[in-house]
């Protein structure tokens, strides 16, 4: 991600069944600035791409101290991602913990505790929609990209969600930590 801050255009290849590809998605030069000089990270989004569909993940206001980013399915509103408060929420529990909540009021948790390479979406009846686990940092290359580095196992389950809206999410959270 940090390379892709200098040039936003440059997509990264999701390896998988289907392929999918996520790029770096900033509003305006000036969000560009904000990101590059790390005054407000969180101006940042990402665009992820699939054959049929495309994910952005848009920055809703980011003069917060929490974060806010209104999710959009193929340039229509589909929810907005928001992080739980620090103290009010329980929000210094987990070491990522965030709620998606769609435009249809279901709500979705995203959590990682401290210290865990674990990080699972689920539903309100905690079943687990995404399950990613990834290395801190590996010297080994992977055998599909043939790159080193941290790697990501995402295992995806069948939900209502769309595979690409799940991974859009779990790439956002990633960048943010």
């Amino acid at each position: 991600m940090p390379v892709t801050t200098l040039f936003d255009n440059i997509p990264i290849v999701i390896k998988s069944v289907n392929d999918f590809k996520f790029q770096l998605y900033l509003k305006n030069a000036g969000y560009k600035f904000l990101v590059l000089y790390q005054v407000l990270p969180s101006a940042s989004g990402i665009k992820l791409t699939s054959n049929q569909n495309t994910v952005k993940v848009v920055p809703a206001k980011i003069f917060r101290a929490r974060y806010f980013y209104d999710v959009y399915w193929n340039e229509t509103f589909y929810g907005r991602l928001r992080s739980k408060g620090f103290f009010k929420k329980g929000g210094s529990k987990k070491y990522l913990n965030f709620i998606f909540t769609t435009n249809e009021e279901e709500t979705f948790t995203i959590q990682s505790d401290y210290f865990s390479m674990e990080t699972k979406i689920q539903n309100t009846e905690d079943k687990e929609l995404l399950t990613a686990k990834r290395t801190y940092f590996d010297l080994s290359k992977d055998k599909k990209t043939n790159r080193r580095g941290e790697q990501h196992h995402i295992q995806v389950s069948e939900s209502k969600l769309p595979k690409e809206i799940l991974l859009s999410l779990y790439i956002q959270v990633m960048g943010v930590r």
